[in-house]
C-alpha cells in the first residue's frame, strides 16, 4: 500500500491509497510495480520521499510495495526493516555529539588518537596503532582491510581490542587507501560506553530516535520482534540455478532474524549495521538531514550542523563503483556517507547490505529532497539502487536513465556465482602433499581464533567423525554438498553475521578453492529459528553461495594460508609478501597451535610475490569456469 503524507509546518494529513502523490509519480509507481513483477520478487520494498519547499512547507510520502515475508504479508510504511550499513552514519553522529559536548572531560576532537580514548588500542601496524584517529577510522583509511570472516556475534570490545585488532594484517600503508571496514565502526561504537558509560544504542535512542519521535526505530532485534511488524528477509531456494536469474522456479523462504540476540544495549553489530527502522520513521530523519540536524517541527537542534558538515566533507576517494554509466562521478567518503555527483548534482548517501536486507538513505542537498528505500530481498539487492535512481531522475525532472538494464547484468553474474559451481580440478591434478585425513583437524590464528576443518570425501561416504564435525556437517545442505565430486573441508561459523560455513574444495596439489556459504534452517510455520538454535532434525537450504578466496596448505610448516582477497582489501589492497608461506598469506592458520603460538607466525607484510599460489593469474584460473 502506498501512503502519501503531505506535511506543512502545522498540518499532517494521511491519505491511504491516494493517487495524488506528487513525489512518487504515477509513472514511478508503475515502474516499481512492474519491476517487482518482472523480476519475480517475492519480497517487498519500503519507501520514504521528502521535499522541502522554499516557503518552509513539506511534502512527505511513505509507503510500501510487495511482501514483508514469504507468505505475502503486505509491506506498509510501518513495516520494520534492518537498514544495515546505513547505520554507520548514526554511529559517527554519536561521536560527533560527544565532540560537541563542551562539558565532556577530557574533551575529544575528530583528530583525537584512538589510543588516547582506549588504553587497550593496538593495531599490527605500529604507525597506525600510534596515530590512528577518529577521522581515520570513520573514513576507512587505517590500512586494515575488512576481515569480515573474523567477526562473530559473541565478540565484544575486549575481544576486538585485545585479540582481533592486534593480530590482523593490514593490506595497505596507513592513510594510503580507502578500505571499507566494519570492525573499525564497531570500535567507534564503543566511544560512548568508554567516555560516558552509555552504550551506543541507548545513546542514539535517547538523543535522536526519542527526540524525533522515531518510535519504531531501534537497535534491539528482540524489541522489534515483539511488534509483529519486523520484515523477514526472504530468499529464493534455487535462485540462479540453470541461469534462472529471477528465481522463477525457486521456492521463497523466510530467513531467521538477523542479529537475533541484540537487545536495548546493542552488540558488536550495532555500530556498523544494527539499526531497524520503518519508512515512516525514516521520513522524519530525512527531514532532519535536509534541515542540517534541526527537528522538522520543533526547530530543536538534534545534531549540530557542524557535525553533519564534517561527516559530509570528502576525505577519501573510494573504489565504490556502479555498473558502467555516464551519470555518476568519482565517489568520496566522509563519515558514514558517500558523496558524488549524479547527473551533475551533488548527492550524499549511504547504502546498507546485510543478510536478507538492503537499504539506502540518499539526499540531493541543493534540491532539499531525500529518499530512503528499504528491501527484504536476499538475492536481489539491485532493487534498491534501481528504484532509487528512478525516483531521483523523476525528482530532478530528467528522462529516466536505464539503471534496470545496467544492474541486470550484475544480477546475471551473481546468479552464475550463486549456482555454487566451482572450477573442477584439472584433469590429472595432483593430490595434496599430505593426505586429506592428515589435513583435517583444528587450526588457529591469533586474531580469528580456532577453526576445525571437517573432511568430506567426493562420494560423501567418508567424512570427519568428531562430534563437532558431525554437528557442522549436519547444518549444511546434503544436495549441495553432493553436487560436486571433489574433496572438501568444511568449517562451521555458527556465530558469523555473514555466513554459516567456509568450504575448501580441492583444486590441485596443495591449492583449494574457497566458498563462502550460508546454509539457513527452513522456517516452519510462524516460528523463526536461528541457525544457532536449530535442532538436529532441522533441514537446511543453501541461501547464499559465493567464492571468496583461495587456500594453500604447506607441509613444512604444518598449516595453511588464505589469500585471493579473503580479507576484503578491495582494489587498493597490496597482497602480503615475505620469505615464508605464513608471510605471504592474508590470514595464516597453524595446525594444532594455540592462538598465541599462531601469532608468532603471523608477520606484517604489504606486497604479493609471484612465487606462491595467491597470484592473480592462479586465482583467475581457479574461478574461470565460475566467473
Amino acid at each position: 500500500m502506498w501512503t502519501p503524507l503531505f506535511l506543512s509546518t502545522t498540518i499532517l494529513l494521511s491519505l491511504s491509497g491516494s493517487t495524488s502523490a506528487k513525489l512518487v509519480t504515477t509513472e514511478v509507481d508503475t515502474f516499481i510495480k512492474n519491476l517487482l513483477t518482472e523480476w519475480h520478487t517475492p519480497s517487498g520494498i519500503g519507501i520514504a520521499v521528502v521535499s522541502r519547499h522554499d516557503d518552509g512547507t513539506w511534502e512527505v510520502e511513505t509507503g510500501g510495495y510487495g511482501s514483508s515475508d514469504a507468505s505475502g504479508t503486505p509491506v506498509t510504511n510501518q513495516t520494520q526493516f534492518f537498514i544495515g550499513s546505513s547505520s554507520k552514519h548514526f554511529d559517527v553522529i554519536a561521536t560527533g555529539l560527544l565532540i560537541s559536548n563542551t562539558s565532556l572531560s577530557p574533551a575529544i576532537t575528530w583528530d583525537t588518537p584512538m589510543k588516547q580514548i582506549f588504553p587497550d588500542w593496538k593495531l599490527l601496524d605500529p604507525e597506525a596503532s600510534e596515530k590512528a584517529t577518529i577521522t581515520d577510522l570513520m573514513s576507512h583509511r587505517t590500512g586494515v582491510p575488512r576481515h569480515d570472516p573474523a567477526l562473530d556475534y559473541s565478540q565484544d570490545q575486549d575481544f576486538l581490542f585485545k585479540t582481533l585488532f592486534p593480530n590482523i594484517k593490514p593490506s595497505a600503508p596507513f592513510r594510503s587507501a580507502w578500505q571499507y571496514n566494519n570492525a573499525m565502526y564497531t570500535a567507534l561504537s564503543y566511544i560512548p560506553q568508554q567516555l560516558i558509560k552509555t552504550p551506543l544504542s541507548r545513546f542514539i535512542q535517547s538523543n535522536i530516535f526519542d527526540k524525533l519521535g522515531m518510535n519504531d526505530t531501534t537497535y534491539s532485534t528482540k524489541r522489534a520482534l515483539g511488534t509483529g511488524r519486523l520484515a523477514k528477509g526472504v530468499g529464493q531456494d534455487g535462485w540462479g540455478i540453470s541461469g534462472d536469474i529471477f528465481g522463477q522456479n525457486a521456492t521463497a523462504r523466510d530467513l531467521p532474524p538477523f542479529n537475533p540476540d541484540s537487545g536495548d544495549d546493542g552488540n558488536v553489530v550495532s555500530g556498523p549495521g544494527g539499526i531497524i527502522s520503518t519508512a515512516a520513521d525514516l521520513s522524519v530523519w530525512l527531514q532532519t538531514l535536509i534541515l542540517n540536524g534541526t527537528h522538522p517541527t520543533t526547530n530543536e537542534t538534534i545534531v549540530p550542523a557542524d557535525v553533519l558538515g564534517k561527516l559530509t566533507t570528502p576525505i577519501m576517494k573510494t573504489d565504490q563503483i556502479f555498473p558502467p554509466n555516464n551519470d555518476t562521478s568519482d565517489v568520496y567518503y566522509g563519515g558514514g556517507r558517500w558523496m558524488y555527483q549524479y547527473r551533475g548534482e551533488d548527492l550524499q548517501e549511504h547504502d546498507g547490505e546485510i543478510t536478507g536486507f538492503t537499504s539506502t538513505i540518499s539526499m540531493l542537498p541543493n534540491r532539499h529532497v531525500a529518499v530512503a528505500i528499504l528491501s527484504n530481498s536476499l538475492e536481489n539487492r539491485a532493487l534498491v539502487p534501481v528504484i532509487k535512481f528512478r525516483i531521483l531522475d523523476s525528482l530532478m525532472n530528467l528522462e529516466p536513465s536505464d539503471w534496470k538494464t545496467r544492474y541486470l547484468q550484475l544480477l546475471q553474474l551473481k546468479a552464475v556465482k550463486s549456482a555454487g559451481t566451482q572450477a573442477p580440478p584439472p584433469s590429472g591434478a595432483p593430490l595434496p602433499s599430505e593426505s586429506f585425513d592428515k589435513l583435517q583437524g583444528t587450526y588457529s590464528n591469533a586474531g580469528y581464533g580456532k577453526i576445525e576443518l571437517c573432511y568430506v570425501a567426493p562420494s560423501s561416504s567418508v567424512s570427519s567423525t568428531s562430534d563437532s564435525c558431525k554437528e557442522t556437517l549436519s547444518r549444511t545442505n546434503a544436495a549441495f554438498m553432493a553436487s560436486t565430486a571433489t574433496h572438501k573441508f568444511v568449517v562451521g561459523r555458527p556465530g558469523s553475521p555473514f555466513n554459516s560455513h567456509w568450504i575448501l574444495s580441492h583444486f590441485s596439489g596443495d591449492v583449494f578453492n574457497m566458498t563462502d556459504a550460508l546454509f539457513e534452517p527452513i522456517q516452519q510455520n510462524s516460528t523463526r529459528v536461528s541457525r544457532r538454535r536449530a535442532t538436529d532434525s532441522t533441514t537446511y537450504w543453501p541461501a547464499e553461495i559465493d567464492p571468496f578466496g583461495v587456500a594453500m596448505f604447506d607441509k613444512a610448516s604444518g598449516g595453511f594460508g588464505i589469500g585471493g582477497g579473503f580479507w576484503g582489501g578491495g582494489s587498493a589492497q597490496k597482497e602480503p609478501t615475505g620469505p615464508t608461506p605464513q608471510d605471504k598469506a592474508e590470514v595464516w592458520f597453524s595446525k594444532g597451535e594455540s592462538a598465541a603460538a599462531a601469532k608468532a607466525n603471523d608477520g606484517l607484510a604489504l606486497r604479493l610475490p609471484n612465487s606462491w599460489a595467491f597470484s592473480s593469474i592462479a586465482i583467475m584460473m581457479m574461478f574461470a569456469v565460475l566467473l
